[in-house]
């Protein structure tokens, strides 16, 4: 080989939502491949840039391909995450069609040895399958000789099946591309620092454990060395990539380490960690390190969950006093919401659920209408509500629309926001006498149900769900003897009756006069909405800042307890009464889950929204 080749590493952002430019886009994945090449004596060989990422954040396609033919490359290397994936294969064909002769390497997180949307992609030439930096090396020693040999964790046409690629020893091997100045962490005031590769959980719905078999560390001093470089950077976070920051058996001996480093508080950490292994001890250890955030991954206090995910949770500390916010369902059966609720009750303990949708304006208006007595006694409630799920979807993992994986339909997955806002606005029905069925699917569960519903003062209504329509219907009628609140997608009414319907049923002298329906108006201030409005609520409820919760516990069991009695009416061919029987639905869904089929493996589905993946593939003319 004569002249330097020149290799080009490039890491596309998270799609921007508007036109200001993406930070925190850091090539680190990048620095680590020029380093492992620069330490392994291929500078002679070859030339590594890395694309400027305020470039990558800032231009658009056709600008972008433009910027990186400029440097000339003979191999373009780009770093693939779920966010950037099918932008940068969308830039890859495009780069290809302009110099056919370049070679594209492919590698991080979505590449794996089942993608095959990604390795099928014919303007792939290579892919890192795992850990990338060997494969890199190896492959440039390759391609600086006589050819590219089977080299593991290498894919390529001609061998597609490559054997796995062994994983580092120790972290030291690439520590630190911030120290050989590959990467400057005052560019974004940012440095991101991994302590450990590897984790000793292999919860199910994560696929990163899958590559490793060991875990591997980076040395205290190296740790101190890149703590002493954020520091002298002036940077403003440190964050930990670690998977499980707390999984290190040395834990409480690390969090000083990162306290010494940061003695002044000059930087905040950033870390993922297992929230039942902090002890009091750990927890201000964390605070005299000046952690400001940690994230604690996906949580759940069901065991079939835990089950199903192999991500289980110390109870007995649960059991001393844990404060909850839960998704939605609280759980699969009334009679396991009902010990959480009283769990929590005897415990002294905080249940909250994640009802969100009780945020928006006009269920807030609605709402507010009941309340205040506008609507008066309850005569009839009526509500609609439908979306469109197709055979992908069911297909996208192996527990959906399964009775054993969630326990139901559209009753357990898509309606439990709208039953609890029909609860929350009619109040409870005393009895249930409903159908459901399987209209357009091939699954176990039910996508249609309606249900009649009988009230304790003797109105009546009316609930009909399904995944069947385009467009999405959302409709609620809640009338009373006083009112009537009309919701129609988010468009709310609310009328007042004047006089109220008993009140002019017997007062009335003209046998054709009707009562006035007067419009009330419907102003709310500006409030805070969805996920955020719930998790302040709970977090100012804890502190004693707010005395409320948004969704307790036990207002969250309704529309559970609501969508298990339609299913038991519907499967006993029977009226049902509430409060619901919980041994004889436990008893039900025991017989649905024994015949409960197990479904095929499901392929993991990958592809971001598709529309997401064209408009960031769409000529964006005004950046360009």
């Amino acid at each position: 080989m004569g002249a330097r080749r020149l290799i080009l590493l490039v890491q596309l952002p998270i799609p921007p939502a508007g036109m200001e430019p993406v930070r925190g886009n850091v090539p680190l994945a990048a620095g680590y491949l020029k380093l492992m090449a620069r330490r392994r004596g291929l500078r002679e060989q070859f030339e590594i840039e890395i694309f400027p990422p305020r470039l990558a954040g800032t231009l658009g396609d056709s600008a972008l391909v433009e910027a990186i033919l400029e440097y000339r490359p003979w191999l373009v290397g780009f770093t693939c995450y779920l966010w950037n994936v099918e932008r940068t294969l969308c830039l890859a064909r495009r780069l290809k069609e302009r110099d056919p002769s370049l070679q594209v390497l492919l590698g991080g997180p979505e590449i794996s040895a089942d993608n095959a949307w990604v390795l099928g992609d014919a303007a792939v030439d290579y892919a890192a399958i795992g850990e990338g930096e060997q494969t890199f090396v190896e492959l440039l020693q390759g391609l600086a000789s006589d050819g590219v040999g089977a080299i593991a964790g290498l894919w390529s046409r001609s061998r597609p099946q490559p054997a796995p690629r062994p994983t580092l020893a120790n972290l030291d091997e690439v520590s630190s591309p911030y120290l050989e100045q590959i990467i400057d962490a005052a560019d974004e005031q940012l440095l991101l620092l991994e302590t450990v590769r590897g984790c000793v959980f292999k919860c199910k719905f994560c696929y990163y454990p899958k590559s490793y078999t060991r875990l591997a560390y980076l040395s205290p001093p190296q740790i101190l060395a890149n703590l002493q470089h954020a520091a002298q950077q002036q940077v403003r976070e440190v964050v930990l990539l670690d998977p499980t920051l707390n999984q290190r058996p040395d834990f409480p001996a690390f969090l000083e380490l990162l306290a010494q480093a940061n003695p002044q508080h000059a930087f905040t950490y950033f870390a993922e960690l297992r929230a039942e292994g902090i002890t009091p001890h750990t927890a201000a250890l964390l605070r005299r390190a000046n952690f400001t955030e940690v994230e604690v991954g996906l949580q759940s206090v069901a065991p079939e969950a835990q089950h199903h995910m192999a991500r289980k949770n110390h109870l007995r500390a649960f059991e001393r006093g844990v404060h909850a916010l839960c998704e939605r369902p609280l759980r699969a059966r009334t009679s396991e919401g009902r010990r959480m609720v009283e769990s929590a009750r005897q415990r002294g303990c905080l249940l909250g659920a994640m009802l969100q949708m009780r945020t928006e304006r006009h269920y807030r208006i609605a709402r507010q209408a009941v309340e205040e007595g506008i609507v008066g006694n309850l005569l009839r409630a009526h509500t609609i509500a439908t979306w469109c799920r197709n055979e992908a979807y069911y297909r996208s993992a192996a527990w959906r629309g399964t009775w054993a994986g969630e326990g139901g339909g559209v009753l357990m997955n898509q309606a439990p926001h709208h039953l609890d806002i029909f609860c929350w606005l009619a109040g409870m029905p005393c009895r249930v006498n409903a159908q459901i069925r399987t209209r357009y699917h091939q699954i176990e569960v039910e996508d249609e149900a309606f249900a009649l519903l009988e009230y304790p003062n003797g109105a009546h209504g009316y609930l009909y769900v399904n995944v069947n329509e385009v467009p999405p219907t959302r409709y609620f009628e809640i009338v009373g003897e006083a009112g009537k609140v009309v919701i129609d997608g988010e468009q709310v009414t609310v009328t007042r009756i004047v006089p109220p319907i008993p009140q002019y049923m017997h007062e009335a002298q003209d046998m054709w006069e009707l009562p006035a329906a007067q419009p009330v108006a419907t102003e709310l201030p500006e409030a805070v909405t969805g996920h955020e409005a719930v998790i302040r609520n709970f977090a100012r409820v804890l502190t004693g800042t707010e005395h409320r919760l948004i969704a307790p516990g036990e207002e969250a069991l309704r529309s559970l307890e609501l969508a298990n009695a339609i299913i038991l009416s519907a499967k006993r061919e029977k009226p049902v009464s509430l409060p619901l029987d919980g041994e004889e639905y436990d008893s039900l869904l025991a017989e649905l889950r024994s015949a409960s089929q197990a479904k095929p493996v499901a392929q993991e589905i990958r592809r971001t929204d598709p529309n997401i993946a064209r408009a960031v593939c769409l000529e964006q003319s005004v950046q360009e």
